[in-house]
């Protein structure tokens, strides 16, 4: 049972919930859904059924296609050690990628279209990553795509506003570029051994060369080591840093509040702020200062340390949730400053109370098994 737990990545699966949760605070309008409405829980558990079912062949199917290099390069994998027969690894794989991407047709063609695509950009990442680094950006549409899906199963019941749209934009797209970049950092959590190539010209030499016979420069395992991880360590820097857009949102939302309410004399005096409370805009400060502080603990040390890539990606990954709880926190601010419908969602409270139990139910598992 272990054994499928590891292939399974089981450990990260609460940060794939979080996000199915979030939409539960904003598709259903300033008062989020009706948690008394039974078609809530029927919407809600299709989508985490098929966002679970999708996460895992993903993972499956991953660890399949990587059999080859996985026997050199990670033999304790629970495939390559043999522990685990490929054959039914594959058929699990296939058959969560279909229960994943059939279920949500069933609220509607929106949704089944969302959860499809989602299960595409799966199996092409998968079989693409191998090839190219780029195929990152298809693991960001897939962790993205989770709260588009969420959002639409939700929708059938509940309907589809510009503001559902708006608030996507702008809570998905920083979701995407944290997954690329974290992802770009971790394709080189086994990659020790420095090229063979001449660390001034790179040149291509073999690996007994000394000296290059182009440029004249040593070419000694020290010297073309040392040029490798000065390259991977500006790598590190150039992506670890794309993984603090998790904090975009909220900054820019926090500065957009702060400057209307300055211009216009004192908090809650400006209509489009909506009526922002002193403890509204302290719930705002404070979604940015967890999220900064997680993300930019993180960076700090990746890059204090470039070679502890294992910790610097479960830390991306149970950020994942922490967002998604900021993001909570944020829309509570927001709504409990509109005090003409009463005050705050209570769904937005309880989601936000689910998602960090996501959080640190992700750190907890992460101690068992592992999540990369």
């Amino acid at each position: 049972m272990k054994d499928w737990l590891r292939l399974l990545r089981i450990s990260n699966l609460p940060t794939v919930w979080s996000s199915v949760l979030v939409p539960l605070a904003f598709a259903g309008g300033p008062r989020g859904v009706d948690f008394a409405n039974p078609d809530t829980y029927l919407a809600v558990g299709v989508a985490l059924v098929s966002a679970t079912c999708l996460y895992l062949a993903g993972m499956v199917l991953n660890d399949v296609l990587d059999l080859r290099i996985d026997r050199m390069e990670r033999p304790e994998r629970p495939l390559p050690a043999g522990r685990i027969n490929p054959r039914t690894a594959t058929a699990a794989g296939v058959s969560m990628l279909g229960v994943g991407a059939i279920l949500p047709f069933g609220l509607g063609a929106a949704a089944g279209i969302a959860a499809t695509s989602i299960a595409v950009a799966v199996v092409a990442y998968d079989a693409l990553h191998l090839r190219t680094a780029w195929s990152t950006v298809l693991m960001g549409i897939c962790r993205g795509g989770i709260y588009v899906l969420s959002t639409l199963c939700l929708c059938s019941y509940y309907g589809w506003s510009d503001d559902i749209g708006f608030a996507l934009a702008i809570f998905a797209a920083p979701m995407v570029i944290h997954v690329v970049g974290f992802s770009m950092v971790a394709r080189h959590e086994v990659d020790n051994d420095p090229p063979i190539s001449c660390p001034s010209c790179d040149y291509v030499v073999a690996d007994s060369t000394v000296l290059c016979s182009e440029c004249g420069a040593s070419c000694e395992d020290s010297a073309r080591r040392a040029k490798h991880e000065a390259r991977i360590e500006v790598y590190h820097q150039w992506w670890g840093t794309a993984t603090m857009s998790l904090v975009l949102p909220f900054a820019l939302s926090l500065v957009v509040v702060l400057f209307l309410v300055a211009i216009m004399g004192g908090i809650g005096t400006f209509a489009y702020v909506a009526g922002m409370t002193a403890f509204s805009v302290l719930l705002v400060v404070a979604a940015v200062a967890i999220m900064g502080v997680a993300v930019v603990r993180g960076t700090r040390h990746l890059h204090r340390n470039p070679t502890a890539i294992g910790r610097f990606v479960l830390r991306s990954i149970r950020n994942i949730s922490l967002y998604d709880a900021c993001i909570l926190l944020f829309l509570l601010g927001i709504h409990s400053s509109t005090s003409s419908i009463g005050g705050p969602p209570a769904s937005t409270s309880v989601v936000l109370a689910l998602a960090l139990g996501c959080y640190f139910a992700t750190m907890a598992a992460h101690r068992r098994i592992p999540g990369t």
